[in-house]
C-alpha cells in the first residue's frame, strides 16, 4: 500500500513528458477546468512551432480566441520558432493570401520569423496598398480596423526585414497614415531622425518622436540629439523628445556632463530642457535638483510630479522628512494635504 501510494505521488510530482503545440491546443481546447486552460496557454507560449501540424493548430487558436492571453501565448510561441526550420513555411504562406486579415497577419508573423524569401513580395504588395484610413480609429467596423493594423504589420516587417531599404516606402506611407512614423523610429531611428526634423511641428514628426526607441539607437544618435536639444530654434515638441531620449539613454558620467552643461545655460527655456533630459535620466545624481524642485519649483504640478519621480529614488527617511516639509510647508493646498495623507500611511 505504501508502495503504492509513494508511486502515485511520485507519478503527480513528474512532469509531463514534452507537449508539442497541437497537443497544447487539443489540450486547451477539450478542457474545461480554467486553470488547465491557462496552463496549456502558458506552456504554450514557451513551446516554439515546429511542423507544419504546430502552425495550423497555433492559428486555429489565434482565430478562435480573440482574447489577449491566448493570442499572446500563440505569438509567443512563434516569435519562438528555429528560422532555419522550413517545415512552417509554406504554412504561413497560405496564409498570406486568406481573406481575413487575422490569418494574413499570421501569415505576416511567421514568414518574417522564418525571413521567408517567398513572402517578401506578397508582403510588400499589402504594404503598398494605399490606406482607407489615416487612423483605425477612423472607422466604426473591426473590419477595416484589422484591415489597417494588417497593413501597418506588413509595413513593419519590411522595415525589420529591409533595414534602410524600406524607408522610401514607409515615408511615402506616412501622408496617409501618420502613425507609420512608429516604426520608421522602432526600427529605422538613425535613418528617421533627419526626417523627424523636416517634418518638426507636423502629427507625423511627433508619432515618431514618441516612439520607444531601442537604446543602442539612441547612444547612436546622441551627438544629433544633443545638437537639437542645445538649438533655441529647434521645435518644441522635437526638443523635449530628444532631452527624453538623451535622459534615459546616459549613463552617469553623461548625466554628470549634461549637469555641467545646464548649469552654464541663462536661457530660462533651455534650462527647462535640459531639466528634462536630466530628470528622465533617473540617476542620483540629479537629487539635489530634484529636492529644489521638489520644494521651489513655481508650478505647483511640478512639485508634485517630483515628489512623485522622488518616492521612486529616495530611501524612506528622507523621503518621509520631504513629505513632513510638504506638509508644512506647501502652498498649493491639494498639495499640502496629499503629502499629509501619505504622511499617514508612511514607514
Amino acid at each position: 500500500m505504501i508502495l503504492l501510494l509513494t508511486a502515485a505521488l511520485l507519478a503527480q510530482a513528474t512532469p509531463s513528458a514534452a507537449q508539442d503545440v497541437v497537443d497544447l491546443h487539443n489540450d486547451f481546447l477539450e478542457s474545461i477546468d480554467l486553470d488547465k486552460k491557462s496552463r496549456a496557454l502558458e506552456d504554450l507560449a514557451r513551446t516554439p512551432i515546429k511542423t507544419s501540424r504546430d502552425a495550423h493548430a497555433a492559428h486555429d487558436l489565434f482565430m478562435r480566441f480573440v482574447d489577449a492571453k491566448t493570442r499572446n501565448a500563440v505569438m509567443d510561441s512563434l516569435d519562438l520558432m528555429d528560422p532555419r526550420n522550413r517545415d512552417p513555411e509554406p504554412v504561413f504562406l497560405g496564409y498570406l493570401s486568406q481573406p481575413e486579415a487575422e490569418s494574413v497577419l499570421f501569415g505576416i508573423k511567421g514568414s518574417l520569423r522564418l525571413r521567408s524569401p517567398q513572402a517578401l513580395l506578397p508582403i510588400k504588395r499589402i504594404a503598398e496598398k494605399k490606406f482607407a484610413y489615416q487612423s483605425p480609429g477612423e472607422t466604426p467596423l473591426t473590419s477595416e480596423k484589422n484591415a489597417w493594423w494588417v497593413q501597418y504589420e506588413a509595413l513593419s516587417a519590411l522595415a525589420q526585414w529591409q533595414g534602410d531599404k524600406a524607408l522610401p516606402l514607409l515615408i511615402r506611407k506616412t501622408n496617409e497614415a501618420p502613425a507609420i512614423a512608429q516604426i520608421m523610429a522602432r526600427y529605422l531611428w538613425k535613418e528617421s531622425l533627419p526626417q523627424f526634423v523636416k517634418w518638426s511641428g507636423q502629427e507625423r514628426a511627433n508619432e515618431g518622436l514618441r516612439t520607444q526607441v531601442p537604446m543602442a539607437a539612441l547612444k547612436e544618435t546622441r551627438l544629433e540629439m544633443l545638437n537639437i536639444l542645445r538649438d533655441p530654434k529647434a521645435d518644441k515638441e522635437l526638443r523635449h523628445q530628444c532631452a527624453l531620449k538623451l535622459g534615459i539613454s546616459s549613463n552617469e558620467e553623461l548625466v554628470a556632463e549634461l549637469l555641467k552643461e545646464y548649469a552654464a545655460q541663462s536661457d530660462p527655456r533651455s534650462r527647462l530642457y535640459f531639466e528634462a533630459a536630466l530628470f528622465a535620466s533617473r540617476s542620483r545624481l540629479t537629487l539635489p535638483l530634484l529636492m529644489r524642485h521638489a520644494k521651489e519649483s513655481p508650478d505647483a504640478q511640478v512639485r508634485a510630479g517630483v515628489r512623485v519621480q522622488l518616492k521612486e529614488m529616495l530611501e524612506p527617511a528622507p523621503y518621509r522628512e520631504l513629505l513632513e516639509w510638504a506638509a508644512q510647508n506647501e502652498t498649493d493646498q491639494e498639495n499640502k494635504n496629499f503629502a499629509a495623507e501619505e504622511l499617514k500611511s508612511s514607514p
